[in-house]
This record gives structure tokens, C-alpha cells and sequence, in this order.
């Protein structure tokens, strides 16, 4: 009999959940017409003949998870399933050493093989789902009628080396309070103490996506550009790194796994040298060492408040060969709430640049389009001279949790949760149509 996957049987489950159930005469509730229940499965990606079954009932009964049954009032008795009274999840399952071993071989046949020992069975069937499905993608993409979809995605940044903010911004999402640029002749290493790790879902799974369902697509995104405090998408915005690296390695403290071809994560079968637990780190490998060295230097020595508007990051360490640390961070030395907004005075170390602001920081509320509410912030600051008086020589610029290139001409530093251009360098038409009123 073909070999069933638990990945496998948990579409099946989640499938049959998502569908109305019916009450099928003499046998009582909770039953769904297979002839339902076969498009919703199709939708899920589940394809049971690739499995090496003919017939759709056939693969339902070899699963062993469903009890069957006929509506027999009808001339043309239909089949109807309904889950078995006991039902266990994969995380719950006791595995059998029969199929304990059916399961290890198959992901030695098939997997990109990687022996971290804290990867669970069910992560690798996951990666190695997802490793398959993403080279089915990119045999699509690497179509000639596809091959302008890179240059528009890896080169939508006008700025060299965009991709470093793409990194804090994700640092900062991830919780981390401490982050490390190591640069080197043949690549550069990104490191930071986050306690929000990798995670893999079903690409179905548009609820609860994973990290790196979302690093390795096109428009996925584990975020909601309208929800929490959280900035850009890690999936497009992670593509910039492409225009430096033609395979990214990433690490943290269970997954080990580099990126090919765009899209397709291939597992590793070592962790980073000198990783430290709880750190997760990328590492970038130069396609053109000479010149990606140079881009790169230019953006991490003149980095413009890089976490001036982020909420965890704290401090950013820099470090070049032959040339001192440079090092961003920023404390808060004074508070005072009044209502709603919060007032503080800030010292920033600005890549050798000590600086001040007095800073005003109001809560506001975004309704998504399913109209639940989220918070976010909006924020001024006023630059401060050495005497302690504020500086109106100072214009500052418009940041969206990074400075971006618009600027309204005030003595101030402005941010708030706008909409901007895939660039992130620009707002949107109607943002900017809003600031003019």
C-alpha cells in the first residue's frame, strides 16, 4: 500500500473540519458527501492519485481515519465520511515503532537531509513538502515567459544594499534587542539575540503561515501591513539580498537551511560555527566579492537612525575589517505620559554622532479590512544642540519605522504607520494627498 504521510492526513482532517456537515438517515450528524469533500481536498493541494490511488474512497479508507457510510433513501446510494470518534493529532500521536521506522525511511529517501537533532519528525516532513513544492515553483519561473519576475522583485530597490534595513526591520520583529553586522571580504554575517524563531507551515495554511513559507515566497507574508507594530514583508522585501547572494544560509536553534534559486530551502546538515543558542543568524556569501564589499560597507557606515522608530532593537553593532566598531543605539533617559501620549528624551549614539530628542509618541488604532483593530504609533521629534535648545535648523525626514526619501519640511522628525511604494523609499499617492490637507 502507498505510503500515507501524516502531512498528508492532516490536509485530510483539516479539510473535512472546514466543511458543513450533514445528518445522514439512521446513522446520525457530522458527515460530509465525499462528493463534497473531493474539490475542497483538491483546493488543498492534496492530490491523492500523485499518492498512487485511482479512486478518492479508495485513498479515504487506506488512511484509516474516517468511518463510511450510504444514504440509502436515495436511488443512487451516496458515500458519506465522518472522522473516527478518537482522532489524534500529529503533536499528540503515539507512533507506532512500526510506523515510526515507515516514516524515517521515507524522509532518508526523500528528505534534503538535515541532523539537527531538535528538528522534529514532523518539521522535516513539513521542509521537505515545502522543499518539493518550491522546486515545482521555480521549474515555472525559470521559464523564459517568467524571468522578468526576478528583476522586478530582486530590483525594485533603487538604494545599493536596501536589504540591510529589510534585516533589522525583521530583527526587530522577531523581539531581538541586539543585532551584529560582521563584515568579511567574501560575505557578510547577520546575527541577533530574537526570541521569535523560524517556523514552517503547509503553504495552504494562510492562517497561521510559517517563516519560512513566507522567506521563501512571492508576496507571502507572515505580516499585515495594516496590523500590530510589525514592518514590510519578509518575503519580498527579504528577495533585495538576491541582488548580493545566490544562496542565503540561515540558522537559528532548529533550523539549519540555505535558499536556492530564489525560493527552494534546502536543509543543512551543520549548524553555523560559533552560533550561539537562541541566536539566529544569515549568512550572506558574495556572488561579485569586490563590489557587493564596497556597496555594503557604504550602507552599514552611513545607516540614518536605523533603530530610532523600532520597538525592541536597542543596539546594532557594525563590524568592518581594520576599522573600529560602529555602533547604533539609543537610550531613553527622561519619561512623562499626559493623556495618552508619552514624552521622552532620547540619546542616540548615530554611527559616531551623539544626538538628542525630545520625542512625543501617541497610540493610534488601524482597522484592517476585516475591520479588527490594531495598534500602532505615531511620533515626533524635535533635535536638541549641545546647549539643550532645540534645533530649527534641522528638517527632518518622513520615516516609516525607517527614514524614507520624502520630507515635509518641518523642523521635526515625523514617522507613523504609513502606506508605501514596494521601494519603501516613497508614500503612497493617497498618503500623500492626506499630509498636504
Amino acid at each position: 500500500m502507498p505510503f500515507i504521510s501524516e502531512i498528508e492526513k492532516e490536509k485530510l482532517i483539516s479539510t473535512f473540519k472546514s466543511l458543513p456537515k450533514e445528518t445522514v438517515s439512521g446513522n446520525g450528524s457530522g458527515w460530509v458527501n465525499l462528493v463534497k469533500f473531493a474539490p475542497a481536498l483538491k483546493m488543498s493541494g492534496l492530490n491523492f492519485r500523485s499518492l498512487g490511488f485511482n479512486k478518492l474512497g479508495d485513498f479515504v479508507d487506506a488512511t484509516q481515519l474516517f468511518d463510511s457510510c450510504y444514504d440509502k433513501t436515495q436511488s443512487v446510494p451516496p458515500k458519506y465520511i465522518r472522522l473516527k470518534d478518537v482522532v489524534l493529532t500529529p503533536e499528540s500521536e503515539t507512533v507506532s515503532p512500526t510506523k515510526e521506522v515507515e516514516l524515517d525511511n521515507t524522509i532518508k529517501e526523500n528528505s534534503t537531509s538535515s541532523y539537527n537533532p531538535k528538528l522534529s519528525n514532523r518539521d522535516r516532513e513539513l521542509f521537505e513538502l515545502l522543499h518539493q513544492e518550491k522546486k515545482d515553483d521555480a521549474r515555472t519561473f525559470n521559464k523564459p515567459g517568467y524571468k522578468g519576475i526576478w528583476a522586478g522583485v530582486v530590483d525594485k530597490y533603487k538604494e545599493k544594499a536596501h536589504f540591510v534595513y529589510e534585516l533589522l526591520q525583521n530583527a526587530d520583529d522577531a523581539k531581538a534587542t541586539e543585532a551584529t553586522f560582521t563584515l568579511e571580504k567574501e560575505r557578510l554575517i547577520f546575527r541577533h539575540n530574537g526570541t521569535v524563531q523560524f517556523t514552517i507551515s503547509l503553504e495552504s495554511d494562510t492562517v497561521n503561515k510559517g517563516h519560512i513559507n513566507a522567506i521563501t515566497g512571492v508576496g507571502n507574508s507572515t505580516k499585515d501591513e495594516k496590523k500590530g507594530n510589525t514592518i514590510g514583508k519578509f518575503g519580498v522585501g527579504f528577495k533585495a539580498v538576491f541582488q548580493y547572494t545566490q544562496v542565503p544560509h540561515i540558522y537559528d536553534d532548529t533550523f539549519w537551511f540555505k535558499i536556492e534559486q530564489y525560493i527552494i530551502p534546502t536543509l543543512l546538515e551543520e549548524d553555523f560555527p560559533g552560533r550561539k543558542e537562541g541566536e539566529t543568524l544569515f549568512m550572506f556569501p558574495f556572488t561579485s566579492p569586490a563590489s557587493s564589499y564596497q556597496e555594503i560597507v557604504q550602507r552599514l557606515k552611513n545607516l540614518d537612525n536605523p533603530i530610532l522608530f523600532l520597538r525592541n532593537l536597542k543596539n546594532v553593532v557594525i563590524e568592518i575589517p581594520g576599522e573600529e566598531k560602529i555602533i547604533y543605539d539609543k537610550s531613553i533617559t527622561f519619561t512623562r505620559n499626559k493623556g495618552d501620549i508619552t514624552h521622552e528624551l532620547l540619546y542616540l549614539r548615530n554611527s559616531g554622532r551623539n544626538q538628542r530628542l525630545h520625542m512625543f509618541t501617541k497610540p493610534i488604532e488601524i482597522e484592517d479590512a476585516d475591520r479588527k483593530k490594531y495598534k500602532q504609533y505615531i511620533s515626533v521629534g524635535y533635535h536638541l544642540k549641545d546647549d539643550g535648545d532645540l534645533d530649527d535648523e534641522i528638517r527632518g525626514k518622513v520615516f516609516c519605522f525607517f527614514p524614507t526619501a520624502e520630507n515635509f519640511n518641518l523642523h521635526c522628525i515625523v514617522h507613523a504607520p504609513f502606506l508605501l511604494v514596494d521601494s519603501r523609499q516613497q508614500l503612497k499617492d493617497e498618503m500623500i494627498k492626506l499630509t498636504q490637507i
